[in-house]
């Protein structure tokens, strides 16, 4: 009974670790996205031309804040996600309106594209994109989605993100 209970713990041990490990490389990848955007904002701003134009000026600075909001909300994340190791952790279910969340989590990305001379194609079709979802981790994943399109593109940026209903069932793709 012992070896089977050390067995186990081991067992036990080595999954806590390796979703340890996940969280913190998924943590770093969704730090990394804002503040990249960030310092391309930052960067816009000291152009000459857009501290001049006071509606630039005010698309940069809109870009940061959201981008702090975000960051604020990775942290908050970070702190519920030591909330799972004590098994207290809860997903937040709500009615998500997958057509504008998307939209919200694509132009946080319009910047780094631009950047690039690339291209952002949003078609949204579903018929059925009201889902029971967290919020946060929805838009987690969809960031992860369109910023890995981005950061392995070729030469060439071109980001397309489609939704459709099938059999009542919400789709996106991001390619």
């Amino acid at each position: 009974l012992t070896s089977a209970y050390t067995i186990y713990v081991i067992l036990r041990q080595k999954k806590l670790a390796i979703i340890k490990n996940d969280f913190i490389n998924n943590m770093t990848h969704e730090f990394k996205t804002p503040l990249a955007t960030i310092a391309l904002a930052a960067d816009s701003i000291r152009n000459p031309k857009v501290y001049e134009n006071i509606d630039k000026l005010m698309f940069y600075t809109d870009i940061i804040k959201t981008e702090n909001i975000r960051m604020n909300a990775q942290v908050t994340n970070v702190l519920q996600t030591a909330q799972l190791d004590k098994g207290e952790l809860k997903m937040q279910m709500v009615a998500v309106n997958m057509h504008q969340l998307i939209t919200e989590v694509a132009d946080r990305h319009k910047l780094q594209i631009v950047n690039r001379n690339g291209t952002l194609n949003i078609n949204l079709q579903a018929e059925a994109f009201i889902i029971n979802a967290d919020k946060l981790h929805m838009s987690n994943a969809i960031n992860n989605l369109i910023d890995n399109a981005i950061k392995y593109s070729t030469d060439t940026v071109e980001v397309s993100v489609n939704t459709f209903s099938q059999n009542d069932l919400f789709t996106i793709t991001i390619s």
